[in-house]
């Protein structure tokens, strides 16, 4: 019996389960929502994939630093779009990645700075042509939901411990011992 529950115990099959789940339970809490929110649910599993790591410190940290990566990505695109608005759009595209992996340096968005430049792409590609401001909202609002959700289930499901390749270890030792 003890051998059945061996996987759970493998950080990668526990970060699957809890990443399974808080997409599962975001994307439910997303298609509720009032629209535009409700139109765009798919991006609160997304951050709810992005906030599920092995501690609760990490996880909060990639969730906020994901959201704010979105936000300056998507004012960046705003910014640019209206700036450049008569020349074609693949020069302003162009203009805008640059712009953006530029920005993508700012320390502070660490390991999640490469969402500066996905946000700015997805702000004036999908966008673009309706409300920047009302789809940067479900955008940005709906990846912190995800975000919340990853962390919360990353709290209770599987406490992070970090003991579980301690105790392997530690059993494989005892057992070449004996």
């Amino acid at each position: 019996m003890r051998g059945l529950w061996a996987p759970l115990r493998r950080p990668v099959v526990q970060r699957g389960i809890r990443a399974a789940l808080a997409a599962g339970i975001a994307w439910q809490i997303a298609v509720l929502l009032p629209a535009p929110f409700s139109d765009q649910a798919s991006y609160a599993p997304l951050g709810a994939i992005i906030a599920v790591l092995p501690t609760v410190a990490d996880s909060a940290s990639a969730a906020w630093r994901t959201v704010l990566a979105i936000l300056v990505g998507s004012g960046l695109a705003v910014a640019v779009h209206t700036l450049t608005s008569p020349i074609p759009q693949a020069i302003t595209l162009a203009l805008l990645v640059a712009l953006a992996v530029v920005v993508e340096q700012w320390r502070i968005l660490g390991h999640n700075a490469s969402w500066v430049s996905v946000a700015a792409v997805f702000t004036l590609t999908l966008g673009g042509a309706g409300d920047p401001g009302e789809f940067v909202a479900a955008y940005a609002g709906l990846v912190l939901l995800g975000g919340v959700v990853g962390v919360l289930v990353t709290t209770v499901l599987f406490p992070p411990l970090q003991l579980t390749q301690a105790v392997e270890q530690e059993g494989q030792i005892g057992r070449a011992h004996v």
